[in-house]
Parts: C-alpha cells; sequence; structure tokens
C-alpha cells in the first residue's frame, strides 16, 4: 500500500512538474511577444489572487470591489510601467549586463530613488483615489508614512532586486516581480 503511494504522488509530482513548465515556457514567450500585455495580465492576476487571498486569511468577507482595485493597480504599475521602468528605461541608462557594478547601480536607482519618489507616492495616491479620498490625503499619507513603508520594504526588496537584475532573464523580471510582491 505504501509502494502505491508513494509511486502515485511521484506521478502527481511530475505532471505537476510538466504543467509548470508548460506555464513558464508559455509565459516566456509571450513576455518575448507581447510584454506589455503580459505583464499587465501576470501582475492584475496575481494582484487579485493576493488581495483575495489577504481578505481570506484576515477572514473577512470578500470584498470583490477591492480586489479589483487592488488587481487595476498592480496590473497598470506592476506589469506596464515596471515594464518601462526596469527593462526599458534601466536597461537604456545603465546597460542590459548582469555585472555587480550594473546591478547594484539598477538596484540602488530602484530602492533609492524610484520606490520612494515615484512608485510610493502613486500608490498612496491611487489608493486614496480608489476609495473616495483627494490626491492631496494621498499625498499626506505618503509623507507620513511612506519612509516607515520604505524601510520595511527594503528587507525584502534589495535582496529580492539584487537576484532579479543579475539572474533573472530579463524577459521573466516582472513574473518574479510578481512573486516577491506576492510575498509583500
Amino acid at each position: 500500500a505504501m509502494a502505491a503511494l508513494v509511486g502515485n504522488a511521484r506521478r502527481v509530482a511530475f505532471r505537476t512538474k510538466d504543467a509548470l513548465g508548460s506555464i513558464a515556457r508559455w509565459h516566456a514567450a509571450n513576455s518575448r511577444r507581447a510584454p506589455v500585455l503580459t505583464g499587465f495580465a501576470t501582475c492584475f492576476t496575481a494582484g487579485c489572487c493576493a488581495d483575495t487571498a489577504i481578505q481570506s486569511l484576515n477572514g473577512s468577507q470578500l470584498d470583490y470591489k477591492r480586489s479589483l482595485k487592488f488587481a487595476i493597480f498592480t496590473g497598470c504599475y506592476g506589469g506596464v510601467a515596471c515594464h518601462y521602468i526596469y527593462v526599458v528605461a534601466f536597461g537604456k541608462l545603465l546597460g542590459e549586463g548582469s555585472g555587480a557594478a550594473t546591478v547594484l547601480a539598477k538596484v540602488a536607482l530602484d530602492q533609492f530613488v524610484h520606490c520612494p519618489f515615484i512608485y510610493a507616492p502613486v500608490f498612496y495616491i491611487y489608493h486614496s483615489l480608489a476609495n473616495a479620498g483627494t490626491v492631496a490625503e494621498g499625498m499626506e499619507r505618503w509623507r507620513n508614512e511612506g519612509m516607515d513603508m520604505m524601510k520595511a520594504c527594503w528587507g525584502l526588496y534589495i535582496p529580492f532586486q539584487l537576484a532579479n537584475f543579475s539572474v533573472v532573464p530579463r524577459d521573466s523580471r516582472i513574473a518574479a516581480l510578481c512573486v516577491c510582491n506576492g510575498i509583500w
């Protein structure tokens, strides 16, 4: 009985591995062919799943509008804007290499310029507007909470971006970012 159970578990594991490999190959091909659309779809889906999971873990009733708002933000910013920032602009400004100096420059630009002064204000403004607030309220919240948020982010995102810019293929960086965002 134990041998049959182990044999079945192995078959399931190999089928899962094959399915995940097929999904990864499909995603990589589409990321090269249509990077913006693929990035949007990937981040939109991941954002919706992450917010739904958080709501479920908190034991609250599922708020579909909240999940949709979060998915729209992650699709637009994580999938579209981050493609142009990380793949296009960083590549043109700092080069495509994965040497230590290039990677450190990308991480520094991302974590000490892009995230605190572009991403965070946009996030707080969007969050405010999506919840019937104002731009001024979003900016005030960013001024009050932004630095504490960035300190927390740096513990996860600095090591992640070191790996993302050094070992993750260029066309897979947005998908990798989705995984990290899901952890965050």
